[in-house]
């Protein structure tokens, strides 16, 4: 997130932007045309709101989407990429904060191990 934070900021500079606030310097564009418009954070959040709604994921907050995301990329990605993504110093944090994921991560591996072993010996 530091990254694309960075990134954007750049681009604001290019074209001459300076945010009134950090809480306005989030990294919502009005539109992929107005990237010097930004939403302001109640809109974003009631758009959120809205199709959130509209899903019927009522009780799902906009913050538990970085938790998703996490999770999901925690079973495909090494922990150190995980925690540079997710913007973590160190990966020990990421792993403290998902430890719940990567247990599962690990019944998994040893599932999938004991379901090799057992099909071996059957076949033996």
């Amino acid at each position: 997130m530091k990254k694309l934070q960075r990134q954007q900021k750049e681009v604001w500079l290019q074209l001459g932007i300076r945010p009134s606030s950090e809480e306005e310097a989030l990294l919502f564009p009005v539109s992929v045309d107005k990237p010097d418009q930004l939403l302001r954070p109640r809109v974003a959040s009631q758009r959120f709101m809205a199709a959130r709604d509209e899903f019927g994921l009522k009780g799902f907050r906009f913050h538990d989407l970085r938790h998703q995301h996490v999770s999901i990329l925690l079973r495909t990605l090494a922990l150190p990429e995980v925690a540079a993504r997710a913007g973590h110093a160190n990966p020990a944090v990421t792993a403290r904060i998902y430890a719940h994921v990567l247990e599962d991560a690990h019944q998994r591996g040893a599932d999938a191990v004991a379901a090799m072993l057992s099909k071996r010996l059957l076949s033996a």
